[in-house]
């Protein structure tokens, strides 16, 4: 279970510099649940993006770097 925490961490890291997960001015609900769901659906995005080219740069490399570009 705390093996799986540290994706998550890095998940939020990411969603913070990469998507503006941290950028919200809201004043309801609404509208922070509208920008909270954008934001996760664009680093899905580009997560998923980031996992198709790194499959076509390398096709036959069998051990690939993380996606947190950690070795963990």
């Amino acid at each position: 279970m705390t093996g799986m925490r540290w994706h998550v961490e890095t998940a939020l890291e990411e969603s913070k510099g990469e998507t503006g997960l941290d950028h919200f001015e809201t004043r309801t609900w609404q509208g922070w649940h509208h920008h909270m769901l954008q934001s996760f659906l664009a680093h899905l995005f580009l997560m998923r993006l980031r996992l198709l080219f790194e499959k076509k740069a390398c096709p036959y490399h069998i051990s690939g770097p993380s996606i947190g570009g950690r070795g963990r």
